[in-house]
């Protein structure tokens, strides 16, 4: 366990979190989609949004109501596993800077 807690400091001081990065992430990509796998991710709020979407789409051809429909659930899903990649991040400085480490460039 030693070992894997230093890997994952190691990895964390490499790959600090700056909001917008754009970076292949497959250590984090891989825990997020299999959480998402075995989670229900859709709450009320968005199930309801997304039925207002598709009410509203429905005013255009098929073909583009699906095209439109595919960007929009692309970019959810998208700034779902952002938002997952980066709470793991900052979660894992948080428990560094508690065990005594005072930053993560330690």
């Amino acid at each position: 366990m030693d070992e894997y807690i230093r890997q994952l400091r190691a990895y964390i001081r490499e790959h600090k979190i700056i909001f917008e990065e754009v970076c292949p992430q497959p250590c984090l990509d891989a825990l997020w989609w299999h959480y998402g796998e075995y989670h229900a991710l859709d709450s009320p709020q968005a199930k309801e949004g997304f039925k207002n979407l598709r009410d509203c789409l429905d005013s255009l051809p098929i073909k583009d109501s699906d095209a439109v429909f595919e960007y929009v659930v692309y970019l959810c899903a998208e700034y779902e596993r952002i938002a997952f990649a980066t709470g793991l991040k900052l979660g894992t400085q948080l428990m560094m800077e508690l065990a005594g480490e005072t930053s993560v460039d330690q």
